[in-house]
C-alpha cells in the first residue's frame, strides 16, 4: 500500500527545512488541501496508486463522474474531454455550457465547484499516476527488451507489484510541479 509520502519531509540527507525549501523551490502542491469530494490530494494519489495499472481510469472516473453531476447535461464523452486540465485550460468549454444559461452567466457555484475538480492539483496527480502506472507492475524505469538478447518475459505481478508498491511518488509529483514552475506545463497537462 502506498503511504511513502511521508517519507520526502525525513530524508537522512537533509533536514525538513531543506526539504520544505525544495519543495517551496519546485512549486510543490499541497497534498494536503481537499478536493471537491473532501479527500485529500494525498488520499486520491495513494487511491490510484494502490489500483495499479488502473490507476489512471480510477482517476478519470471519478473526475468524470463529478463533472457530469455538476455540468448535468453533459455525457460521459463531453465530461471525459474536460479530465486532467486545469481549469484554466478548460475556461473557454466551461463558458460555452453556461453562456445559455442564465443561472450560471455570473459564475456561481458551479464555476467554483469546476475550479476545484479540475485544480491544477488534480491534473499533476493524474501525470505521476499515468507514469508510474504505465510499466505497472514494473518500476518506472524497468528493463526494455533488447533485439540481441532475445525475447523475455516480465517477472510476475507477486514479485513486481511487491517493488512497485515501494515507490515513493513525492519526487515524481515535485518533478511535474517543476516542470509547471518553469512554464513548460503543457509537458504535464497534454503529454500525460
Amino acid at each position: 500500500m502506498y503511504g511513502h509520502t511521508e517519507g520526502a519531509w525525513s530524508s537522512s540527507r537533509e533536514t525538513w527545512r531543506e526539504t520544505a525549501k525544495n519543495m517551496f523551490i519546485v512549486g510543490m502542491i499541497n497534498l494536503g488541501k481537499k478536493w471537491f469530494d473532501d479527500r485529500t490530494y494525498n488520499e486520491i494519489l495513494e487511491k490510484a496508486l494502490n489500483e495499479g495499472k488502473n490507476g489512471i481510469e480510477y482517476l478519470r472516473d471519478i473526475q468524470i463522474d463529478v463533472i457530469i453531476e455538476i455540468m448535468e447535461d453533459y455525457d460521459r464523452e463531453e465530461a471525459e474531454f474536460l479530465t486532467f486540465g486545469p481549469y484554466e485550460d478548460r475556461v473557454d468549454d466551461i463558458d460555452a455550457y453556461c453562456i445559455n444559461d442564465e443561472e450560471y452567466k455570473e459564475g456561481g457555484p458551479m464555476i467554483e465547484n469546476m475550479k476545484l475538480i479540475l485544480s491544477e492539483e488534480f491534473a499533476i496527480i493524474a501525470s505521476v499516476v499515468r507514469i508510474l502506472s504505465e510499466e505497472y507492475p514494473l518500476l518506472p524505469a524497468a528493463p526494455k527488451r533488447l533485439g540481441s538478447y532475445g525475447p523475455h518475459r516480465n517477472p510476475p505481478p507477486s514479485l513486481t507489484s511487491v517493488i512497485s508498491k515501494m515507490i515513493d511518488p513525492i519526487p515524481y509529483v515535485m518533478q511535474a510541479c517543476a516542470y509547471i514552475k518553469d512554464d513548460q506545463d503543457v509537458v504535464i497537462y497534454a503529454e500525460y
